[in-house]
């Protein structure tokens, strides 16, 4: 199964314009222990700081107009052979794709992509770094705090530590037991094809674009709670945002930055941590 998610990785990346060796976190871990080897994280800056392969550095290419990627270009080696390790958040991320292209048309020429990303590196506890915080309780133990409840048209919910986030390790809690309640619309903001694979049952197809900064707000409804949903929850902010600068009333409108992975109607969510 892992060879065939490889393959598929590989695939994308020549569709993307460029044919990117993908590598394993094996031939990573050789890699890093070089001391002539680029790794380079190319999620946004928030996932970078709450953990990352040591020693990286960090392109948001999540950016839609590349600003973050032009103005860094100056920290790339000018060895144009130097070998760069491009890698995001796991398989289904391509923003290191997306990097290793921007990259290849610069005119370097030894760039490889670390499928696994960071959630794999840190899940087996691989050299890394990140911003020091304060542990977060268990998702099994977790209380959210009252003064974060909302009564949004008639829905009780806890809002997050950024604007328009919903608390995401209560409501991870919510989507894992499949309990999340009737009067919220779940908008999954992947690809169709990803929709297709599985979602929250009842979940409505919206597909953000994040090098557009778009999607289809005729698909969402009005007069309901809307929590937007992705693999990651880079898509799903990236969507909220996107309605924000539409000038599309948000009140009623949020997101969830959480894993979440669904299969036979049912998902299960992980919550990404808070600076």
């Amino acid at each position: 199964m892992k060879k065939i998610v490889i393959l598929l990785i590989a695939s994308m990346s020549m569709l993307l314009g460029g044919d990117f060796k993908v590598i394993t976190f094996e031939e990573a871990m050789e890699l890093h222990k070089q001391n002539n080897v680029l790794f380079v994280d190319s999620r946004p800056e928030k996932l970078f700081k709450l953990g990352t392969i040591l020693g990286a550095i960090n392109v948001n290419m999540n950016d839609k107009d590349t600003a973050t990627y032009t103005a860094k270009l100056g920290m790339f080696p000018a060895d144009k052979s130097t070998k760069i390790v491009s890698f995001c958040n796991g398989p289904k991320c391509m923003l290191s794709h997306k990097l290793a292209k921007y990259l290849q048309k610069d005119g370097y020429t030894n760039i490889v992509v670390y499928a696994g990303g960071s959630p794999e590196w840190i899940e087996k506890k691989a050299p890394s770094m990140g911003v020091l915080r304060e542990c977060q309780a268990d998702v099994a133990a977790y209380v959210p705090k009252e003064e974060k409840k909302v009564v949004v048209n008639g829905v009780t919910l806890y809002k997050g530590a950024d604007d328009g986030m919903v608390d995401q390790r209560w409501f991870s809690k919510l989507i894992s037991a499949g309990e999340v309640s009737k009067d919220i619309v779940m908008v999954d903001v992947r690809e169709v094809k990803e929709y297709n694979e599985g979602h929250y049952p009842g979940a409505i197809s919206a597909p953000y674009n994040p090098d557009k900064a778009t999607l289809d707000f005729s698909k969402l409804p009005k007069d309901k709670v809307v929590v937007f949903y992705c693999y990651t929850g880079m898509k799903s902010v990236g969507a909220w945002q996107a309605t924000q600068a539409n000038k599309i009333d948000t009140s009623a409108m949020f997101y969830i930055d959480a894993k979440i992975d669904c299969k036979d109607g049912k998902c299960t969510s992980v919550p990404n941590d808070d600076l």
